[in-house]
Parts: structure tokens; C-alpha cells; sequence
């Protein structure tokens, strides 16, 4: 979420980047945060006829229509079959389905899955095989060489409306004609890209400026209510499941010693972004009045999944840890600002 304050400063000359600095009862040593030089990062370098013609694509298929043809299939028919995995003669337990439907050329389980439908009619049935990397999440295929036993049970043509000026002004709020259509698409996949490149800006510059600082002192109040925190998270799926706690983390697959292990490098993480954040933000002059909180709660709110920010704020620990959250993200903006984007090096021919 990006936040933009009138209270920033600009003016740094008299930072001490490198002197340990107080902040929300903890402290830490900055390292560099202005001017961090990263690689530049493009995003899409042009959005192109294609890409627009792409989208509108993809968005006319949201109002297709099927219709079940005897026939073979072909590409961009979509195609409802039953299929059973097996690995050495062994059904895999979980890894088939029934009634799935598959649009060929447009979703796969993995790639040659779907064209392997292609020719193929109702009430087919053919075997295919796939090999699974040694990394795979499922533990029985990984490693292994699967086979699948699959059933077509029918196959439906997909019939895409025409785009039309009666069709955009159905879709669209804006535009009442075919090319100021292709304009709006064209605005946000360019909009989407520059949200893209600054998303990104913000991960890079925000890890290099945390790894160049280091906690001197941690604040054990904010470390414990971190710690509840992330724990608070779990139960609540806990109680979503209607378990208790020790059998939510079993059903996880994960041990006490390994859970608590887990919430204490959140807590140290969380709250050494707090501290940073707050210690630049002390050295930039970003600060915030209780009526610019509650402005930005709103968009916090939307980006965190709330309806409403009273929500939101039932289900906050406390209102500091949703201020610290605010506080963080206007610092990263600032950040992202202040970098230095530089073009990647290319190596050397030999």
C-alpha cells in the first residue's frame, strides 16, 4: 500500500546514519538508507497492442459461452474429464478428481496435460505419464513417475461474445466505444505495471536497508506481544477447525519446539522492522496526527482484508501495532523515493 505525507522531510544533511538511535523504547544502529543503490527493476518495458488484445481476451472469456459438441477435442474447447494418479501400481490417495474441467491452451496440471486431450472424444479413456521433480509438495510423486488414468466426459465448445461497442458499454463505466475500451485496458495495464515495479522497489530497498541495521537493545514488551501475536494467528485457525491447539499444529505438521522456534524469529523480525522504521522516520521527520492515523486506517483496512476499519481494529493486538504499521509503510515509500536505481551490469564476453 503506498502512503503519501506531507509531513515528510526531504532534508537529511544532518543524519548520522551510523549513530545508534532510540526508538520505541529499543534500539538500533541504522546503516544506509538514503540513496541505496539497487538494481533497476522494468517491470513490462512496453505495453504493446498484444498485450492489450491479451487482456480484452481473457476478459471475453469471463462471458463465454459452452456448448457440448460430438467431436474430438481442439484448442480452446474445454474439456470435463476424471483422472487417477498412481505411482508404481498404487493409486495416490487424494491426487485424482472427478468432473474436472480443463480449457486446452489455457489451463494444465502440468505442461502437455492439457494438448494431451486434443483428438480425443466423450467416453475416451487413455493412460499419461509424467515425472515428478524430487522437490515436489506432495511426498508420494515426489521423485516419482506418475501415471494418469484419464476419462473424457464431454467436450464443449467455448463460444467468446463479440467485442462490440453494445458489449463495452456492459462491461465498462467508462467507455462506450471499442477503442476508448482499448484505452482503459491500456491505462491499467500500464497503472498495474507501475504498481508492479514499485512493489517490488519497496521488497529490495527494504531488506537492503534492515539488513544494514542492527538491534543494540530489543524492547521485550513489544517482542511479547509480538510473540502472542503470531500465536493468537494460529489459534484462531485452530478455533476455525473447531481443534485445540495441540492438534491444529499436528494436523500442520509442525512440533512445539519447532512452532515456538517459529514465533520467535517473527517476533525478532517484526519488531526489528518497527524499530527501523521508527528510527528513520525520527531521523526524516515523518510523523502522524491521530486524524492522518485514522485516514490511513482506511487504506490499511482494504489492504489487510477488513471491511471496515472498526473491524480491523477489534482484531488488531493493539492500535500501536496497527500505527507501527502505517509508520512502516510511509518510511518504505520514502525509501523507495531516495534509491538509486542503477541498470544491471552485464558480464563480460570472454
Amino acid at each position: 500500500m503506498k502512503y503519501t505525507h506531507a509531513a515528510v522531510s526531504l532534508a537529511l544533511a544532518a543524519a548520522l546514519l551510523t549513530a545508534p538511535v532510540s526508538a520505541s523504547e529499543g534500539k538500533v544502529s541504522l546503516g544506509q538508507y538514503e540513496g541505496v543503490q539497487v538494481e533497476k527493476v522494468t517491470g513490462i518495458p512496453e505495453i504493446t497492442d498484444d498485450s492489450v488484445d491479451n487482456n480484452i481476451h481473457m476478459i471475453l472469456n469471463g462471458f463465454a459461452q459452452k456448448k457440448e459438441v460430438d467431436r474430438p477435442a481442439e484448442e480452446g474447447d474445454a474439456v470435463n474429464i476424471d483422472y487417477q494418479v498412481s505411482v508404481g501400481g498404487r493409486p495416490i490417495e487424494g491426487a485424482g478428481m472427478l468432473g474436472f474441467e480443463i480449457t486446452i491452451g489455457n489451463t494444465s496440471l502440468f505442461p502437455g496435460f492439457d494438448t494431451s486431450l486434443i483428438g480425443k472424444k466423450a467416453g475416451d479413456t487413455y493412460s499419461l505419464k509424467h515425472a515428478y521433480s524430487p522437490n515436489y509438495a506432495v511426498e508420494e510423486l515426489a521423485g516419482n513417475e506418475a501415471l494418469f488414468r484419464i476419462t473424457v466426459n464431454s467436450v464443449k465448445e467455448v463460444i467468446l461474445p463479440d467485442l462490440t461497442d453494445d458489449f463495452v458499454q456492459k462491461v465498462s463505466t467508462k467507455s462506450k466505444t471499442v477503442d476508448e475500451y482499448r484505452e482503459e485496458v491500456r491505462a491499467v495495464l500500464e497503472e498495474n505495471n507501475k504498481d508492479y515495479i514499485f512493489n517490488e522497489l519497496r521488497d529490495i530497498v527494504w531488506q537492503k536497508v534492515l539488513e544494514d541495521a542492527e538491534v543494540t537493545e530489543w524492547p521485550e514488551d513489544q517482542l511479547k506481544e509480538e510473540k502472542e501475536a503470531f500465536y493468537a494467528y494460529y489459534q484462531s485457525g485452530a478455533d476455525t477447525y473447531e481443534m485445540s491447539f495441540d492438534d491444529f499444529l499436528a494436523k500442520l505438521q509442525i512440533s512445539k519446539e519447532s512452532f515456538e522456534k517459529q514465533a520467535e524469529a517473527s517476533a525478532h523480525s517484526n519488531v526489528k522492522e518497527n524499530l527501523v522504521a521508527a528510527a528513520i522516520a525520527a531521523e526524516t521527520a515523518i510523523e502522524f496526527s491521530e486524524d492522518e492515523y485514522a485516514e490511513a486506517y482506511k487504506d490499511l483496512a482494504v489492504e489487510l482484508g477488513f471491511d471496515n476499519v472498526d473491524d480491523m481494529l477489534k482484531e488488531a493486538p493493539s492500535e500501536t501495532y496497527l500505527q507501527n504499521m502505517v509508520l512502516r509503510n510511509a518510511v518504505i515509500e520514502w525509501l523507495v523515493d531516495h534509491c538509486e536505481q542503477v541498470e544491471e551490469k552485464e558480464e563480460a564476453s570472454e
